[in-house]
């Protein structure tokens, strides 16, 4: 009698062990399900946001891309059609890979489970800098144009253009591996719908992934974007006063619009892409710094502000090229007219 109730109660005990074991597995099957602080509205709302923006960066960037194909202009000469084509692909990933997210935000958690978590992160993290640089090496690109304007086709040539390109690629990649290096912490979170590091002070490789992250993302690009806008402003600055001084000098000479123009539209898109590129990742590089120096979390709806503007950014800079870039405009309205008749 004694050995029977012995082995009930040691069934009981491995049946509530087995149980215990399980309930881990069961919770993180459903990463942050239960503790959401999303309620039905805001679901659906933030859910709308994500669906809208990618289709706008996966149909912009794909008018884009069609576009390019038909420019013919010496002003676009190929390798300067390889770098915006390059800038046009990676923000085109970025629409597309954006709606691996559409999911966890409708339910609340993320239902792909731990590895997929780890690489989307990853992934991501990847494509952001490919993006980053892409901007970078069309706005010097565009520089060396002005400065340039005679020598540029042959000193950046269509197989150098490619090279730079897949430097770039490779630059991404390493700096992509060195963040999540050294066993990241990468988890899901439900308040800004991505799966990437967690910027806590438990880990001291946190720190060095911070810096390579926001000095990668951020401070590097947006000292180099600077830079060449200021050397833009100030040719266009010096050839404004050498137009000023000949039509003092001599009436007859009049003034030479298509030096003026040119520099003056190379200078707007310089500021214009500067200023959307200071604009989607300032916030989230002040924010992450935050959530790393102070060890507390910020308000739900400011992180997921400032990660999904990022994204915002691979649509902003279609809008851009099509009022900046008058060859763009006119090939669009070609193309457009095209497919009505």
């Amino acid at each position: 009698m004694a050995s029977s109730r012995d082995s009930t109660e040691l069934m009981i005990q491995n049946v509530s062990s087995c149980i215990t074991d399980v309930t881990p597995l069961l919770e993180d099957d459903y990463l942050d399900s239960e503790s959401s602080t999303y309620n039905p509205i805001q679901t659906a709302l933030r859910t709308s946001f994500i669906v809208l923006n990618s289709l706008m960066v996966i149909i912009g960037n794909i008018f884009s891309l069609t576009v390019m194909r038909y420019v013919d202009s010496p002003r676009f000469p190929p390798s300067s059609k390889a770098f915006l084509c390059n800038v046009i692909v990676w923000d085109l990933a970025h629409g597309i890979f954006s709606i691996l997210y559409v999911p966890p935000a409708a339910l609340n958690y993320w239902p792909y489970g731990q590895f997929l978590c780890e690489a989307s992160g990853f992934v991501l993290m990847f494509i952001n800098f490919c993006c980053v640089n892409a901007a970078i090496l069309i706005t010097v690109d565009r520089l060396l144009a002005v400065l340039y304007p005679l020598r540029h086709p042959i000193m950046i040539s269509t197989k150098r253009a490619l090279a730079i390109i897949a430097i770039a690629v490779l630059f991404a990649l390493s700096a992509s591996i060195a963040t999540f290096a050294v066993s990241a912490d990468v988890a899901y979170s439900n308040d800004t719908v991505t799966c990437f590091v967690q910027w806590s002070r438990v880990s001291p490789a946190n720190l060095f992934r911070l810096i390579v992250c926001i000095g990668c993302l951020l401070f590097l690009p947006a000292v180099i974007l600077v830079g060449c806008y200021t050397k833009l402003y100030l040719v266009a600055r010096k050839h404004a006063k050498r137009l000023a001084k000949l039509r003092r000098n001599a009436s007859a000479c009049g003034r030479n619009p298509g030096l003026t123009v040119t520099n003056s539209r190379a200078l707007r898109m310089c500021l214009l892409i500067t200023a959307t590129f200071c604009i989607a990742w300032t916030p989230y590089a002040i924010v992450s710094t935050l959530n790393y120096v102070t060890g507390e979390d910020t308000h739900p709806l400011v992180d997921f502000i400032t990660c999904w503007l990022c994204l915002c950014n691979s649509w902003w800079d279609v809008i851009i090229y099509f009022f900046m870039a008058q060859e763009f405009r006119k090939t669009a309205r070609k193309l457009l007219c095209r497919r009505r008749l």
